[in-house]
């Protein structure tokens, strides 16, 4: 064990005068007002395939689907299970809101920050605050974190661990059982987000758990553990009693890590030159993300490590090494939302506790100084993102102005009217090959097992695992739906349904008939029904 450190600031650096603090709070105030607005903003902005998804989910677990066995999805539990609870608690007519299950996980992650005992005093608890909540905000819109989508909710997650626990322990900052229980419990959280997440949130854990143990905080370690272990027993508790813990190996992992792989471009050279800043629009928000973890660590390694902390080098390294396999995809898309949330609450942890060491400089001056370098990189990174395109859907700071507002919730376009008109509240419909939103503004659900079809659903057919069958040719004929909605789009402009899944169009021919008016519905003809919908 290696003896405690003494502390990197005196009691009278961390003090700060009434005017200084005013200041602090003024700006943390601004920054919380920018954050709610691009909330307000983002409630009813454009919507994404994959957050319908989530949100469809939650409402068939309202109804009493299971997770991986009725209703079939390769995403991870967690951000079903907070759907579902959203739903449980406020219903589903107003599906919007569900969209604050992001924010709230913000404020959870700023509260974090703004308690950590990784920062010293109150005026760089606000600047941290105000850093966390003002760079949020400027990339809320940009990267798609408004959107009930599990990158956003694994990155909040990840923020509440490293403000409570990881950082503190890097620093050599005494952390409390209770703190590091709920840092552990946030890690295990996060892997059951994605599976994907594993290797980062591993070599994060180590490093705080070595960090801990170079200074004697044992009893830290056990209750990271603790926490750890118990919030996997909470979710597999979870899957038990609404979900199916096979189907959750079958299609959450093994299906994405041994069928899906093969449709990414995923290579090591995509995830090195994700790392390399580019100022391209499209590239702006991966390199401040990249920027982001850069200046963390420099900080870290080079400012704290005085001589009295060198032995936590190691430590803070493998934590490197951890952020950055959060990126491992290697792209500029909203996939790495997590890396840039991540990136934000280290640099919200980082630079507010590097402006404190400076100790040649007067105590009022170097309080102003710090309140005015944190404004202008909130408002350096606002400005810069005017010029960048957003993900999932491209668009630049002014086309974003020009979106009508979007609600998730039943839709009254005659497409919908129509759906509702041919099929019964009590039966079930198909949306081929992946238009979740479809269900939820028809006001039908989804035929057991099957919401979509990909070509990767295709080819885990061919070789499925742990007897988890999903097979639409096998499955489609044993209980037609009433309707199919055939959305006639090439999947990534390469993979069309009459390659990855033929017998669907067969299917089609013999027994449905095409709405003349609506060519995206085909109503099953039944024996002696005359023409199904014909307008």
């Amino acid at each position: 064990m290696t003896p405690a450190a003494p502390p990197i600031y005196s009691p009278a650096a961390t003090r700060a005068g009434l005017p200084a603090l005013l200041a602090a709070s003024a700006l943390a105030v601004l920054a919380a007002i920018f954050f709610a607005i691009r909330v307000w903003h983002g409630y009813r902005f454009i919507g994404f395939v994959d957050e319908s998804e989530h949100l469809l989910g939650g409402w068939m677990l309202n109804q009493g689907a299971i997770l991986y066995r009725t209703f079939v999805s390769q995403h991870g539990p967690v951000t079903f299970m907070l759907t579902q609870a959203y739903g449980a608690i406020f219903g589903w007519r107003h599906p919007n809101g569900a969209r604050l299950i992001s924010a709230a996980l913000a404020l959870a992650a700023g509260a974090c920050v703004a308690t950590t005992p990784a920062l010293p005093g109150r005026i760089a608890r606000l600047w941290a605050v105000s850093l966390f909540f003002g760079l949020s905000a400027s990339v809320w819109l940009l990267q798609g974190l408004y959107l009930v989508n599990y990158h956003a909710i694994a990155g909040f997650l990840l923020v509440a661990a490293l403000a409570l626990c990881v950082v503190p322990a890097w620093r050599g900052v005494g952390v409390g059982p209770a703190r590091a229980g709920l840092a552990g419990a946030c890690g295990t959280l996060v892997i059951a987000t994605a599976y994907s997440f594993g290797p980062a949130i591993v070599l994060l854990s180590a490093s705080a758990i070595w960090a801990l143990a170079r200074r004697g905080g044992y009893a830290a370690s056990r209750a990271f553990c603790a926490g750890a272990a118990a919030a996997g027993f909470c979710v597999l508790a979870w899957l038990l009693l609404f979900g199916d813990v096979p189907g959750y190996l079958a299609f959450h992992f093994a299906e994405n890590q041994f069928v899906f792989v093969h449709f990414m471009t995923f290579t090591f050279a995509n995830f090195w030159h994700s790392l390399v800043p580019a100022w391209q629009p499209w590239a702006r928000v991966q390199t401040f993300a990249v920027l982001c973890c850069a200046v963390s660590f420099f900080l870290m390694l080079v400012l704290d490590l005085a001589p009295p902390r060198r032995h936590l080098a190691g430590p803070i390294l493998l934590g490197l090494a951890g952020t950055l396999a959060l990126g491992a995809r290697g792209g500029p898309l909203f996939q790495n939302g997590s890396f840039l949330i991540a990136g934000i609450g280290l640099v919200s942890l980082a630079l507010p506790a590097a402006s404190m060491r400076c100790p040649k400089v007067p105590r009022p001056i170097g309080h102003a100084a710090g309140t005015l370098l944190v404004g202008l990189v909130i408002v350096g990174t606002e400005m810069t993102g005017r010029h960048a395109v957003s993900s999932p859907v491209a668009m630049t700071r002014a086309e974003m102005a020009d979106v009508p507002r979007v609600d998730l919730g039943i839709s009254w376009a005659p497409e919908f009217v129509r759906i509702r008109a041919l099929v019964a509240p009590d039966e079930p419909i198909l949306v081929v090959p992946y238009a979740p939103g479809v269900y939820m503004a028809a006001d039908r659900r989804p035929m057991d097992r099957y919401f979509y079809y990909l070509p990767w659903d295709a080819a885990y057919a061919k070789a499925p695992w742990f007897g988890q069958t999903h097979d639409l040719c096998a499955d489609l004929p044993k209980a037609p739906p009433r309707l199919i909605y055939f959305d006639h789009w090439k999947v990534w402009d390469r993979y069309d349904m009459r390659d990855y899944v033929p017998c669907l169009f067969a299917f089609l021919a013999a027994h449905y008939r095409q709405q003349n008016d609506f060519p995206s519905l085909y109503v099953r003809m039944d024996p002696g029904a005359g023409e199904p919908g014909a307008p």
